[in-house]
């Protein structure tokens, strides 16, 4: 079985109280991306690397990801399945669902 490991962010780190974290189990990333935080928040992803905030446009998403609208529908999608990463040469990111 599955563990989800979807996290609030707290007020104090300066992102909204509706901002997830995908983290652990529910995201997978190659190691030369590890020190980085991908972050949901109702609306779009994001993946902060080196203290710079990527926000992901819906063309870097793949069709599953496109259609999650809400945190909930995110929290149901990562029971069953998890999110990869992936950096261009450019330093822009895309991300791809996988159940």
């Amino acid at each position: 079985m599955r563990k989800l490991f979807i996290v609030p962010i707290l007020l104090c780190s300066g992102l909204s109280a509706t901002e997830l974290e995908i983290k652990d189990e529910a995201l997978v990333v190659p190691s030369a991306l590890e020190n980085i935080r991908v972050t949901y928040n109702n609306e779009q992803f994001s993946v902060a690397k080196d203290d710079l905030n990527h926000s992901i446009p819906g063309y870097d998403l793949d069709a599953q990801l496109r259609s999650i609208v809400h945190n909930d529908q995110l929290a149901q999608f990562l029971q069953q399945g998890y999110i990869s990463v992936k950096e261009r040469s450019d330093g822009s990111f895309w991300l791809e669902s996988h159940v």
